[in-house]
């Protein structure tokens, strides 16, 4: 069956989505906390992605949904948006991949 994801691993996990959430809706994304090459991508499209998750409205729950490979998915439900998000890391421990699109009701 689907493997289970380590209760460290997706406590990790949703503690740094909170943190990209609570920064693009704030001062902006932290662009230390990804790796280089995801950290180009979300500058080339800040300009669109941040007014739209400000558009959300608050955050109000981060539900941890299942593992997708060696990501982890969300339902991050905001005040005007459900949403679902995919997060990973490297070896690291920068976030290699994030993204997120709406839920499907």
């Amino acid at each position: 069956g689907p493997q289970a994801a380590a209760p460290a691993d997706v406590a990790k996990a949703e503690a740094a989505l909170r943190g990209v959430i609570v920064a693009v809706q704030g001062p902006g994304p932290d662009y230390s906390v990804f790796t280089e090459n995801l950290a180009a991508q979300i500058r080339q499209q800040a300009g669109q992605v941040t007014p739209l998750i400000k558009s959300f409205g608050a955050l109000r729950t981060i539900e941890h949904v299942r593992p997708e490979g060696q990501a982890q998915l969300f339902r991050v439900t905001f005040d005007s948006q459900a949403t679902e998000w995919i997060i990973g890391f490297d070896d690291d421990g920068k976030i290699a991949a994030l993204l997120f699109r709406p839920a499907e009701a």
